[in-house]
């Protein structure tokens, strides 16, 4: 027993850096078997010649890295395993930062398509439709339909500020190329807001008209001010509205409508078609309504009764007249 206490002590001696590894693996296996572990000299020469095999295939693992590294072919043995676990842990880590750097790159050129490629189109045709809106406002500005003028009002939806704040940067970012670098402590709320966005979006699923079509970045109404300095919106407005005042804004949103379809620097036809026109419309407001047609450059074919011809007639170029006689409907120009 001496003799093997001295030759164990002689093994710590020549491998201290296995020792607390040893009893921790014993230490291991005695709580597994919830006892003492005994061991006799078989098992001991069994491990020993187990070790010494597993040496040999770690010296030739050894041998062949350095060739490939291109080092030092000494540096072989147990002694050496703290020295490649250390050269394990840099490549790992330089591998790591190789892989998160390629992620970054791979994430800013994603984030830069979509905004040049989604939000920057977005945007465009938003502030095409104001332009528009713009216009027709412009023109409903100077034409009083009875006693009201009608605007039409298209402000942002608060459940989408996010946007329309990468909206408001976005001019920034095209200027700089850089502007998604994290060092650049002004533009982290930017960074996040778009991350935010897109994620919003991703989140979604099916429904990508959600958040690819501009209508649904505002709240629609229309403004009505009359003569009296008086104004309100339509939406507060339709339950105490009379039948004139509720279709005025029925044919003044028609009429634009058909000026988005049929733009101006566009050579076309224009042609509109309206059933039961203006049924409920005082002639005041009906003829405003075809005059602001007319100068619109609208061919327009109004179906009327009888009553509305006066009003509408004086302003158009040809009427037919339809009469019923038995089976046969008659036209009569």
């Amino acid at each position: 027993i001496e003799a093997q206490a001295i030759d164990y002590q002689s093994l710590l001696q020549a491998n201290v850096e296995l020792e607390q590894e040893m009893l921790d693996t014993y230490q291991k296996v005695a709580d597994q078997k919830q006892g003492c572990i005994v061991i006799d000299k078989r098992t001991v020469d069994k491990a020993v010649s187990e070790l010494d095999r597993s040496k040999d295939a770690l010296c030739k693992i050894q041998i062949e890295y350095n060739k490939i590294a291109e080092r030092d072919l000494t540096f072989i043995g147990v002694e050496f395993i703290p020295f490649y676990r250390e050269e394990y842990r840099d490549i790992a880590n330089a591998k790591l930062d190789e892989a998160k750097n390629k992620l970054k790159v791979a994430s800013t050129k994603l984030r830069n398509a979509f905004l040049h490629d989604f939000i920057a189109e977005l945007k465009e045709n938003i502030e095409k439709a104001k332009e528009e809106i713009d216009v027709i406002n412009r023109e409903l500005k100077n034409i009083p339909f009875g006693i009201d003028f009608y605007q039409f009002k298209m402000d942002e939806r608060l459940d989408r500020k996010i946007f329309f704040d990468i909206c408001n940067n976005l001019e920034s970012f095209i200027k700089d190329p850089d502007f998604f670098n994290p060092q650049k402590v002004s533009q982290e709320k930017f960074n996040a807001d778009v991350q935010r966005f897109l994620d919003d979006i991703l989140q979604q699923g099916s429904d990508e008209m959600e958040y690819s079509d501009y209508r649904n970045y505002f709240v629609y109404d229309m403004s009505i001010r009359r003569k009296t300095g008086e104004e309100m919106n339509l939406s507060q407005k339709q339950g105490s509205a009379s039948g004139g005042e509720k279709q005025t804004p029925y044919f003044i949103i028609l009429a634009a409508s058909l000026m988005q379809f049929y733009p101006k620097d566009k050579n076309c036809a224009r042609l509109a078609f309206i059933d039961e026109a203006f049924s409920a419309l005082s002639k005041e407001r009906i003829e405003q309504m075809v005059r602001f047609l007319e100068e619109n450059h609208f061919q327009v074919f109004y179906a009327a009764p009888p009553e509305k011809i006066d009003s509408i007639g004086s302003h158009i170029d040809n009427t037919v007249a339809l009469y019923s006689d038995g089976k046969y409907t008659i036209a009569e120009e």
